[in-house]
């Protein structure tokens, strides 16, 4: 007995299935706490921002919520933390801007966003976000929950890009305020 060896399926007791089992889990925890760290991160950067009180920002938001039919609540607050504008919510709607908003864009740029932002409200970007990074989290191995994912977040942008582009007709502008925001960015 004592030339024999375990059958090659069987490390330290555990099976083949059991050892896979395990780093699933493993991959699938690590990949819930990175983005439950997300969602805190985000709901710090909502604690700690305070609402806008600049009248040429809140009017470029109501004007773009008349613009797009939106009837629900959105609170507009600002913060030091934030780089660029990010929508965020699946019942209580809240858009973060960077501070002093109002300084680093001029009205048309403000408009833009405005529609940019509302248009992801409106099409429950949100609610899309956190539910395809759960089904990221839990169908990992799968390489098309990764290229769907990343094609929902895509496509996410393209629409509110075309909406805001469609609301002003011009494109080179908005063109502008993006490569802008995305060359602000650290």
């Amino acid at each position: 007995l004592e030339g024999l060896q375990p059958p090659p399926e069987a490390v330290a007791g555990l099976s083949i299935s059991e050892i896979l089992t395990i780093a699933y889990l493993s991959v699938a925890t690590f990949l819930t706490l990175l983005t439950l760290l997300a969602v805190f991160r985000v709901r710090y950067w909502t604690y700690k921002g305070i609402p806008v009180t600049d009248k040429r920002v809140i009017d470029a938001f109501e004007e773009a919520k008349r613009n797009l039919s939106m009837k629900a609540p959105c609170f507009l607050l600002e913060g030091d933390t934030i780089d660029a504008p990010l929508s965020i919510g699946i019942f209580n709607y809240r858009i973060l801007l960077p501070r002093q908003a109002a300084d680093r864009f001029n009205g048309d740029e403000l408009r833009d966003l405005a529609h940019h932002e509302l248009t992801h409200i409106r099409q429950m970007d949100p609610f899309v976000f956190a539910y395809t990074a759960i089904l990221r989290s839990v169908l990992f191995p799968n390489p098309l929950i990764w290229l769907a994912t990343n094609q929902i977040r895509l496509l996410s942008e393209f629409c509110a890009d075309e909406t805001a582009i469609r609301q002003t007709g011009k494109v080179k502008p908005y063109a502008n305020l993006l490569v802008r925001i995305a060359e602000e960015l650290p």
